[in-house]
């Protein structure tokens, strides 16, 4: 495994000794830095192009504490010691992220830091950029405004045409995952699904990381196989097959009641029957968005825990719900007629980026929002005038 497919908190000295010892050389992926940025409008520059460079062309690692081997006073690209460095990298790392925050244009979501301590006493540090599918990304510090990417020599600056190619990439990247879930929905209603599910209603939920050039280490989903979980339903069992690993919860009777499909590049769909559905044709819409808020809670942290970087999209469809109401009273009476007029709700997509501290009700405020006004409510009640999020209705 390369030391760009194993999560930054599992990297070890023995990593980067095996970098040395295997001569891997610098790429579009690695950069080796002997030592830290100094404090030079110069020094700084270069640091922030190197960043935004990796960020605008497949992400990658840059590595404080490996020297290089020369020749002839030049930089061969190749590591020659994992030397560490002797500064307090707590507040290196403060301001280098400060740094990183304010000179590049736009923001820079999803860099790592990683400190890794050295026999020697010394540390080496790893900055992880991921790649930005909302770049391209500028270095703007000291009145600069300059565009970077990566080949397998380095950086180098972007010229007009590349530029150009790199802003129509970006315009792209949206309507490839829309389409994706599209298809992928389209599947579930037709009942194309890993494990055939019993009948509608149905809560789909699917997690988009943007970060898709890697695939996930299939078999590490084995070893932690209670990370995953059902939006409803307890885990039944577990199995490999061609997409990469299928959670699924059955019943007594052999019934399919919900799934979890972790593919290979990250992606996660939920499937789930909706059992909130009372015998008078309401749900208990509390419960589901609650379950809804469990649910993408954990799939967030396990995603990342697979070395996928934020920014993440979440998705949320509800398939077979053309009259159904919503019950505000839970199973008692109802509160007008607040009936779905449609079978298919499809919700507004939202993107979790990990510098986002709000709760996450407050993120979904939208899907919630949405949901409610798609059976006649004008939005969620759960939801004060100051915009707080409480688990009963205002």
């Amino acid at each position: 495994m390369s030391i760009k497919q194993k999560p930054l908190s599992e990297i070890t000295e023995e990593d980067l000794w095996d970098l040395v010892h295997d001569k891997v050389i610098e790429n579009k992926n690695i950069d080796y830095k002997k030592d830290v940025p100094g404090n030079a409008d110069k020094d700084k520059k270069e640091f922030l192009a190197d960043v935004s460079s990796f960020a605008n062309a497949g992400g990658g690692d840059i590595i404080f504490g490996i020297s290089e081997k020369s020749e002839d006073g030049l930089n061969t690209g190749f590591p020659e010691d994992v030397c560490g460095v002797t500064v307090n990298l707590d507040s290196l790392k403060l301001k280098l992220e400060s740094s990183i925050r304010d000179g590049i244009s736009p923001r820079i979501i999803g860099c790592q830091f990683q400190i890794v301590p050295l026999s020697s006493g010394t540390n080496v540090l790893i900055i992880r950029i991921p790649y930005s599918y909302q770049g391209p990304h500028a270095v703007t510090f000291s009145g600069t405004f300059r565009f970077y990417s990566r080949n397998s020599s380095g950086k180098y600056p972007l010229d007009v045409g590349e530029l150009k190619s790199a802003f129509l990439n970006q315009s792209n990247i949206g309507d490839s995952i829309r389409q994706y879930n599209l298809e992928r929905t389209s599947k579930i209603i037709a009942g194309e699904t890993p494990c055939q599910l019993r009948k509608p209603p149905l809560i789909i939920v699917h997690f988009n990381p943007l970060d898709r050039e890697e695939n996930i280490d299939i078999v590490s989903l084995e070893r932690s196989y209670t990370d995953h979980k059902l939006i409803y339903y307890t885990t039944g069992n577990w199995r490999f097959n061609i997409d990469g690993l299928l959670v699924q919860s059955i019943n007594k009777d052999g019934v399919y009641l919900a799934y979890t499909q972790v593919f290979r590049n990250g992606i996660v769909e939920g499937v789930t029957e909706m059992p909130s559905v009372h015998t008078s044709g309401t749900i208990a819409i509390y419960a589901i968005q609650n379950k809804l808020i469990d649910f993408i809670k954990h799939y967030l942290s396990v995603i990342e825990k697979y070395g996928k970087s934020y920014p993440i999209q979440v998705s949320i469809k509800f398939y077979g719900m053309k009259e159904l109401n919503i019950n505000l009273t839970r199973f008692d009476e109802m509160d007008g007629d607040h009936s779905f007029d449609r079978d298919l709700i499809v919700l507004p997509d939202v993107l979790i980026n990990d510098d986002d501290d709000r709760p996450m009700p407050i993120k979904l405020r939208p899907c919630f929002d949405a949901l409610w006004q798609a059976a006649g409510w004008p939005g969620a009640k759960n939801y004060d005038a100051e915009g707080n999020w409480t688990s009963e209705p205002r």
